[in-house]
This record gives C-alpha cells, sequence and structure tokens, in this order.
C-alpha cells in the first residue's frame, strides 16, 4: 500500500468537565482547532522491554507500550493555534507569549491518511485519543545563495487514556470528504 498525501490535522482540548473517566469511551473533547497546513506526520511507539535469564539463557521476555509520540510539521503554526495547542498567552494585537508557566492541554489529535493499493485510492482517518503538545525549539536560517523553506515542528506525547486506546485508524473509506467525516465524529463521540 502506498501512502502519499496527508492533510486535514486538528487537535481538540478535552472538555473542561469530567473528559476522561468512562473506559467504555473515547473521552470527550472540546472545540477542535485546526493546527495548520500539514507537511508531515510520524508516529513512534515507546515500548518497555525486560528480559529475565536464567541457566545462561534467556527464559522470558516482556513488551509493552509504554506510550507514543506524534511529530509534525506545518507550514506555518499561526499565533492563536500556538496558544490553544500550548496554554500561551496571546495578546489582543495577537503577540504570543510563551511562559515557564505554560500547561499545554490535553486533547485529541486527528488527521487523515491518502492511500493507493492495487490502483485503488482511498483515505483512511487517523485518531489519537490523549495527547499532549511538548514545545520545541526552533530553527530560523538565514538567506545564502539559495533559499530554503521550512514549516514550523509540532509534537505530541500520547499517554493511555481511560478507554486504553492510543490511536485509532479508520476503515479503507472512498472519499476524502467521508475521511474528514470520521475523524469529526471521533472529536463528538462522547459528546452525550
Amino acid at each position: 500500500m502506498a501512502k502519499y498525501g496527508a492533510s486535514y490535522l486538528y487537535f481538540a482540548p478535552f472538555a473542561e468537565t469530567d473528559p476522561d473517566t468512562n473506559a467504555a469511551k473515547l473521552p470527550k473533547y472540546g472545540t477542535k482547532v485546526h493546527l495548520g497546513s500539514l507537511i508531515t506526520v510520524a508516529d513512534t511507539v515507546n515500548v518497555q522491554s525486560a528480559e529475565i535469564s536464567g541457566d545462561n539463557a534467556v527464559e522470558d521476555r516482556v513488551d509493552e507500550v509504554a506510550d507514543y509520540d506524534v511529530s509534525t510539521s506545518v507550514t506555518e503554526l499561526e499565533n492563536a493555534v500556538a496558544a490553544a495547542v500550548f496554554g500561551s498567552n496571546l495578546s489582543s494585537d495577537g503577540d504570543l507569549s510563551y511562559s515557564f508557566d505554560d500547561e499545554s492541554p490535553q486533547g485529541g489529535l486527528g488527521l487523515l491518511s491518502k492511500r493507493k493499493y492495487k490502483g485503488k485510492v482511498f483515505y483512511k482517518g487517523i485518531f489519537y485519543p490523549k495527547v499532549q503538545a511538548v514545545r520545541q525549539g526552533v530553527t530560523y536560517n538565514t538567506k545564502g545563495t539559495s533559499i530554503q523553506l521550512t514549516g514550523d515542528d509540532l509534537r505530541f506525547h500520547g499517554t493511555v487514556p481511560a478507554c486504553r486506546k492510543s490511536k485509532i485508524e479508520s476503515k479503507p473509506l472512498d472519499t476524502e470528504a467521508a475521511a474528514q467525516a470520521w475523524i469529526d465524529g471521533k472529536f463528538t463521540e462522547s459528546a452525550s
């Protein structure tokens, strides 16, 4: 299967009341925010491993998923979006102030992936139920004899929600609109 497109990157903070207590449902989310035009996304599963050896041989091994990271890059992380994702201060005139006291809200992250398999194009929705943005440093490049265009990196750290789901991937969907609707549905599924 060939993956050749990704878009529709959204984050929604947890709802203010009772967001993640029902083990049978996804967390409850507030209003979703479009993070920007998606350049790339990569998720990394972090695994804890342990072995026990006896008589000079490995007798047992345990590998368990501990948590995960989702690294994204967007063409431009607007100040209002950064404030919503990092819990930073956005002034009335649009200036963004980062503070040592900023607390990134926990929430859900969704995107869609365009794919092709045996000549058929389809889409999949990807949803991470419990993530939290992690601020990173920024590199600013000077213009030399060539121009280099870069976007803004945004990393999320995922942990275990009450439902114990770390990532949900839709079945193959025929249209981009269907994948978008699937993602939107994950943000509202536990609203009632």
